[in-house]
């Protein structure tokens, strides 16, 4: 998904930071640093800020990361 969509798409499952980080075996607080530096955008925003993701979008920004650190 390009952007950040205002609300999420029906039918598909959605993950938590912390099951973004069990997913990519990375800690929560790296997560977070990757939100804050902009390396990683959630999918969508719940109303109370929080941040979910597609795995597929996971995935490509992981993908994204990996790159520029061994490019």
């Amino acid at each position: 998904m390009i952007g950040m969509a205002d609300h999420p798409q029906p039918g598909y499952r959605y993950l938590t930071s912390a099951e973004v980080a069990r997913h990519l075996g990375v800690s929560p607080r790296t997560v977070g640093k990757w939100l804050e530096r902009g390396l990683i955008t959630p999918t969508w925003r719940t109303l109370g800020g929080h941040a979910r993701f597609l795995v597929e979008d996971v995935d490509r920004q992981a993908e994204e990361i990996h790159r520029r650190r061994d490019g």
